[in-house]
C-alpha cells in the first residue's frame, strides 16, 4: 500500500518535471537545480523488499525533490480546477420559469484524501 502510494507520487513528479520542461523550453539543458526523475529511481522503489529500503527511497526522493512537491499540488489543483467544468441543469425558478443554473461536480474529496495519504 505505502509502496504503491509512493510510485504514484513518483509518477507525478515525473509528469510535473517534464511539463515544467515542456512549459519552458523543451530544447534547452536541464536547470542545474532539477535532477530528472528516472526509470532506474521507480525501477529501485519496485525492488524493495522492506520497509527500511522504502523508507531510504522516501527520505532520498525528498532530499531531491521535497522542494517541488508543494509546486507540484498547486500545480495539479490548478490543472483540476481548469479540467472542472461546472455542468449546467434546468431549474424551475420562484416564478415557475426555467432557468439554467451551473452545480459544481463531485467526486474530489476523494482525489484530495489521496494526496493526503501520499504526503504522510
Amino acid at each position: 500500500n505505502r509502496k504503491r502510494n509512493m510510485t504514484r507520487l513518483f509518477e507525478k513528479m515525473q509528469t510535473h518535471q517534464y511539463e515544467q520542461v515542456a512549459a519552458n523550453d523543451p530544447d534547452a539543458p536541464l536547470p542545474d537545480s532539477m535532477r530528472p526523475l528516472t526509470q532506474a529511481d521507480l525501477d529501485r522503489l519496485n525492488d524493495v523488499q522492506t520497509m527500511e529500503e522504502l523508507r531510504d527511497i522516501y527520505m532520498h526522493f525528498l532530499l531531491y525533490y521535497g522542494r517541488d512537491i508543494p509546486k507540484m499540488q498547486n500545480q495539479a489543483k490548478k490543472k483540476k480546477k481548469k479540467k472542472r467544468k461546472p455542468r449546467k441543469e434546468t431549474v424551475i425558478g420562484e416564478d415557475g420559469e426555467e432557468v439554467e443554473v451551473e452545480v459544481e461536480v463531485e467526486g474530489e474529496e476523494e482525489e484530495e484524501e489521496e494526496e493526503e495519504e501520499e504526503e504522510g
